[in-house]
């Protein structure tokens, strides 16, 4: 009976985990339709949109939220560390800033994520703090084609909308795991390890695709 209720406690967690992705769904079309934001309102749309269009930024922000929530002590030090550094990534493409092999950077931080909850790397929320402000760096690099030619105000605006989607996306996700998990259980359950594979192996093939095509 014991493990009946373990299995469906860490089975809650990505039934949880699906339903907050919802929202995604209804927000997989981006708002102005590929057309730049023009005004303050169609910023902010445009950004709280662009994170869950892509299959490989909403992925990313619902693994971190996992590891964080994963994490005991310090794991909101992961979500802290990458959302303003998505806006800093932003900035660079608006401002003229080349990153080289942007895209193969974020199947990479897709790769790595997934890796950490398959191996189970909880002990290690500073290095991962690090590695999410850099992964933040090059996805927000990517989020910025929707907004390169806009003006100051509507690009402050989708900034705002990126940070307002990805912290809540990412803080919901911890908070779901934070509360079906047990509070003394260091362990990563297999429900979670299985996502994080799956999690790795969609980073390994939008890696293949950046490098191919």
């Amino acid at each position: 009976m014991r493990k009946l209720l373990t299995g469906r406690r860490h089975s809650s967690i990505w039934a949880g985990i699906a339903a907050l992705s919802l929202p995604g769904t209804l927000l997989a079309h981006h708002p102005m339709e590929g057309t730049v934001p023009t005004n303050i309102w169609h910023g902010f749309l445009s950004g709280l949109g662009h994170p869950v269009i892509g299959v490989d930024h909403f992925a990313f922000l619902v693994a971190l939220g996992v590891l964080a929530g994963l994490v005991k002590h310090s794991g909101m030090r992961m979500i802290l560390a990458f959302v303003p550094a998505t806006a800093i990534g932003t900035l660079l493409l608006v401002s003229g800033v080349g990153l080289g092999a942007a895209e193969v950077a974020i199947a990479l931080s897709l790769f790595l994520v997934g890796l950490a909850l398959v191996m189970g790397w909880t002990r290690t929320p500073l290095l991962f703090a690090g590695i999410a402000s850099l992964a933040g760096i090059f996805h927000g690099y990517g989020y910025g084609e929707a907004i390169v030619g806009s003006e100051p105000m509507p690009l402050i605006a989708y900034l705002a909308g990126l940070v307002v989607i990805q912290t809540g996306i990412a803080l919901a996700v911890a908070h779901i795991v934070r509360r079906v998990k047990a509070p003394n259980d260091t362990h990563v359950p297999n429900a979670l390890r299985y996502g994080g594979a799956a999690v790795g192996v969609l980073g390994v093939i939008f890696a293949g695709q950046a490098i191919l095509f």
